[in-house]
């Protein structure tokens, strides 16, 4: 018991330390953060590129969605997922929360040099970022997944021609291939343009394949892929 009162009372202080750390109204650039959260592994990674804020020792806390944005510790405690100090000379900082991860909007506040930082920041990659400047930056929509295309399969030879219709908000394609319907599907072609709706692939002769085709679009720099096309069976003759 003694032991758990006194981490509280450390916690405690420094949590008020945070507070008046973190009421600088100095000039932080939003622009110059950025979130990247998974939710499989609750592993939250920040990366800071301000100059201001990355040369030593930088204060962070990050808040559960139910946070009321209180700075009584008391009440603000039960909320706190993260709470810690990182040595950003690299400009990465990085930590694992320490609750499993729920929806709605997580509050990161990163404190150093008299700089304060908010990022908000939720699993399902809709990314808010704000700064004590008032800036505010929001992409919208990045969980939700494109659709799925309606696919048609024409063969000739060992050349399987498959075209779909465009798919709104795609940046571009991937054709699905395996021997067994239900069996491990192999990624046989990507089509780069969200304008080309056709993909010709070459199959071995005398088997039988079964394709499928998704959409994908880019969300921090990585291909995401929307749903998946019913699948189409074709026949390689001999």
């Amino acid at each position: 018991m003694k032991g758990t009162k006194h981490l509280h009372i450390l916690m405690a202080a420094f949590f008020m330390g945070m507070v008046m750390l973190l009421s600088s109204t100095a000039k932080a650039d939003s622009s110059k953060i950025s979130v990247t959260a998974d939710r499989n592994s609750a592993v939250v990674t920040v990366t800071v590129s301000d100059a201001q804020i990355s040369g030593g020792e930088t204060s962070v806390v990050c808040y559960s969605p139910s946070w009321n944005g209180s700075t009584d510790f008391n009440t603000a405690s039960d909320y706190i997922v993260y709470m810690g100090q990182k040595k950003s000379g690299a400009n990465v900082i990085s930590f694992k929360l320490n609750a499993q991860p729920v929806s709605g909007f997580y509050t990161l506040i990163m404190g150093s040099g008299g700089v304060k930082n908010e990022v908000k920041f939720s699993f399902d990659q809709q990314i808010s970022q704000v700064t004590n400047t008032g800036i505010t930056q929001t992409s919208k929509n990045t969980s939700d997944k494109l659709k799925a295309p309606r696919i048609k399969t024409k063969v000739k030879g060992r050349k399987v021609t498959v075209s779909w219709k465009k798919i709104k908000g795609a940046k571009g394609y991937k054709v699905f291939v395996a021997n067994k319907k239900k069996g491990k599907y192999k990624l046989k072609a990507t089509v780069k343009k969200a304008k080309k709706t056709k993909c010709t692939i070459k199959l071995k002769k005398g088997r039988k394949y079964f394709i499928k085709v998704c959409a994908y679009k880019k969300v921090q720099k990585k291909k995401v892929n929307g749903k998946y096309s019913k699948i189409k069976k074709v026949v390689i003759k001999k």
